[in-house]
Formats: structure tokens, sequence, C-alpha cells
């Protein structure tokens, strides 16, 4: 009972803190019709099915990724293009559930957009979303940077060479006047080449069999995250550059170590990695780490989740987020530092990004906060919240502080039959309430 007593003390204490964090995913929610697979461009939060590209009986949905979160009002930015009968119709670029920017298809051929970034210029209260992607015209595929659905840059890459644009980085605070960094790759004779652009100029090119995947600038230091292949030994060795020179490494004896997500925060590079030991193995045999600059700090073998990878991760407050996903199994998972925090069936779910914003409590009445209560507790199927003047959205925390849930109450009403039995906490505005599920 002490104990009991001291552990719900403490959470209490916790949740005085606590700030919400919102998971929000892109990808694809797959469905099956007529023997064929309909993949819809999709955006989860917290689990829960957000806004969808179409119906599932429409027609085929391709989704390459691109996704922006204002962290201020919530607002969702997100990619999807569409196409029927193996001829696409339309790319474009959506606000929540709204279309807002319309690319132009060329050929029958969607661009593909492969990352997004929502910049707010200081001063001017002004902001703009920036995509780094790849457009293809015949056999020619170039490396595009597009400005609210309009293409700013397209760097010539030469006769019969392809390129592709995969992460980019806006700086400067003139809207009229920024700088852009963006990576991806140069392809010549069939070998992938890491490259580096500034605007429309070539900053970084890898002689090697490579590729660059993320990009960060912090202040006048450019981070790139990628990879280079050994022709000879088939051996893959992933790296940091930092200013075009090796800056970390990361390697294994006799197993390919692949590059999968970087992000920085508060100077500290956040980075993901996959190690293969097996050559037929499409992305990977399961052994994903977590890294903090060189130290690991969380790892998945291989028994826990084979043929996997990350496909994606962001880092708020101190606390890391990312999704592993098997190739050819059931695995789908989110994990906040290091625990699961839930999962999806990953035959019928993939997924491309992750972001991770605060919520926005504002929609809560702060003077009748501080006078909620709940009941019954502890609790069987739902809780009622007495004293809300109106429903609100509220978020629900398991025991070790990791949110569960995000629902929003029906006439103070939330079910909770489907929860684990347990202690929980459910955060209203700047109330905490506590319950016991049995």
């Amino acid at each position: 009972m002490k104990k009991t007593l001291l552990f719900t003390m403490i959470l209490l204490a916790m949740a005085g803190t606590m700030k919400a964090q919102d998971v929000y995913l892109l990808g694809t929610k797959n469905y099956y019709y007529e023997w064929s697979t309909v993949y819809m461009p999709t955006v989860w939060k917290n689990g829960e099915i957000l806004y969808q590209d179409g119906e599932p009986l429409e027609g085929y949905s391709f989704e390459k990724g691109g996704l922006a979160i204002d962290a201020e009002t919530q607002d969702v930015y997100w990619y999807s293009s569409r196409s029927f009968n193996n001829t696409f119709e339309r790319a474009c670029i959506f606000k929540n559930d709204q279309v807002i920017y319309n690319i132009n298809v060329v050929g029958n051929i969607a661009p593909r957009i492969s990352n997004m970034q929502l910049k707010k210029f200081n001063g001017t209260n002004s902001m703009a979303l920036f995509s780094a992607g790849y457009k293809i015209s015949g056999s020619n595929w170039s490396a595009v940077i597009w400005k609210e659905g309009n293409e700013i840059f397209t760097p010539t890459a030469g006769t019969n060479i392809t390129s592709y644009a995969l992460d980019i980085a806006v700086v400067g605070d003139d809207e009229n006047n920024c700088d852009y960094y963006y990576c991806g790759s140069k392809d010549i004779d069939y070998n992938s080449h890491a490259t580096v652009w500034h605007n429309n100029e070539q900053i970084f090119f890898n002689e090697t069999h490579s590729s660059a995947e993320n990009i960060i600038v912090d202040n006048e230091d450019i981070y790139v995250l990628g990879f280079e292949f050994d022709d000879n030994t088939w051996i893959t060795t992933c790296y940091v550059w930092k200013n075009n020179e090796v800056f970390m490494t990361f390697e294994e004896t006799d197993a390919s170590v692949y590059p999968q997500c970087m992000v920085m925060y508060e100077g500290d590079l956040w980075i993901c990695t996959v190690t293969r030991h097996e050559s037929d193995a499409k992305y990977g045999d399961g052994k994903v780490k977590i890294w903090k600059n060189s130290e690991v700090m969380y790892e998945h073998n291989q028994s826990e989740i084979e043929d996997s990878y990350v496909s994606g991760m962001d880092v708020l407050d101190g606390d890391v987020y990312y999704i592993i996903q098997a190739w050819n199994g059931p695995t789908c998972d989110v994990y906040k530092n290091g625990e699961l925090l839930y999962g999806f069936n990953g035959d019928d779910i993939n997924i491309t990004n992750l972001k991770v914003c605060y919520h926005n409590t504002a929609s809560i009445n702060e003077t009748t906060a501080s006078t909620l209560t709940l009941y019954p507790n502890p609790a069987n199927d739902i809780v009622r919240i007495e004293g809300l003047e109106n429903d609100v959205e509220v978020n629900i925390y398991n025991s070790i502080g990791a949110m569960v849930k995000t629902v929003e109450t029906v006439d103070g009403t939330i079910g909770v039959s489907e929860l684990p039995a347990g202690l929980y906490l459910i955060r209203c505005g700047e109330t905490t309430l506590q319950f016991v599920k049995k």
C-alpha cells in the first residue's frame, strides 16, 4: 500500500510538469480489392487515422513522403499523388484535409516528394513550405526543390545523368533571400554518388558508390548523413559528413550499416542505423541502433524484429520517437525512448515519415480546469470527467509517462475498456487526473 501511494505521488508530481506530445505519421493504409492493393496516402495522429486521400475502392494511390507540422497551430502539411489504371491523375500538397498546392504531373508521371520543411521567418510573421524530391520526364530523373508547389531549383545533372533530392534545409530570415541546402544522389553509369547542392550549385560530390540521405545546417556547419558502398566486398558503411569531411563513421565487421534518419536536438545529432548481415535481406536483418552522436542509446536486436528498418524519427524535449517496420512481416511499431509506445499491423501499413509536436491545449476552458473531477475510479469500461463545459480532446498516459491514447470526450465520457489494467493519467489542459483501470 505504501509503495502504491508513493508511486502515485511521483506520477502526479511528474504530471504537473508534463507536456503532452503528439505523434504524427505519414504513409499508406493498404486496402485489398479484386486481387489488387490500393495504397491510400494517410496521416495518423497518435495511432488513429487523421486524414486520408480518397476512398479505398476509388483507384490506386501512391505516396512517397513529405510531412510537416506547424507547432503553433497543429496544421498538418503532407504530400499525396494519385493514379487510376496506372495513369497518374494528380500530385498535390494538403493542409490538413484540403489541397492547397497542385504540382505539375509530366507525362502521366507524378513528381516524388521525399521531405518537407515548414519555414517561419523571424520578424515578418510569414512562413513558407519547401519540399525536396525529384521529377521524371521520359528517362530523365531530376532533383527538384519546390516552394509551395512551384519549382524553384532544378540543378543541371548532365547528359545521361539522373539526380534525386532526398532532404532539404532552408536557412535565413528573409523569405526572398534564403539559402537552400539539399542532398541526395547523382546516378552515373548505374552507380549513385552522394551529392549536396547549395541553391543551384553542387557543393559536394562523392566519387565512390554512395548516397546522401539527410542534411542539417547548424549555424555555418553542414551535416550530411549517408553511406558508401564497397563494390568489391558489398559492404556498406554509414557516415556523417561535416562540411564535406568525414565526421562520424558507423561500421561493423563483415556487415553493412545503412543510414535511416538524422535529427539535431540542442546541438546533439540523433541518428538511426540498421545493420544487414544477410546479402539477400532488402533493408536489414533487424539490428537497429539509435545513436546520440557516437553513443548507442537504444538497440533492437534481430531476435526482436527481423528484416527491419527505421522509417522515421523525431526528437522533442529530449524524448526520442522512431518507428520500426519489417519489410516482409507484421511489425510496424512506434517507440519512445527505447520502449514500445504502440504498434500497427505491418502488412497493412507502410510509414514513410514521423513528426512530433506539443499538443495544443488552448481549447480547454482554463477557468474550469481546476474544478475537474473524475469517476468512477477504479474503472472498467468508461470514466467521466465532471466540470467540462464542452467536449474536448484529452491525452491518456500510462505509468511510465508514455501517451497511449488521444480521445475526445463525449458528454464528458471516455471509453477505456481496451486499456490494460494499471494506473493511468488523463491530461486536461493544466489539470491532470488519475485513475486505475481494473
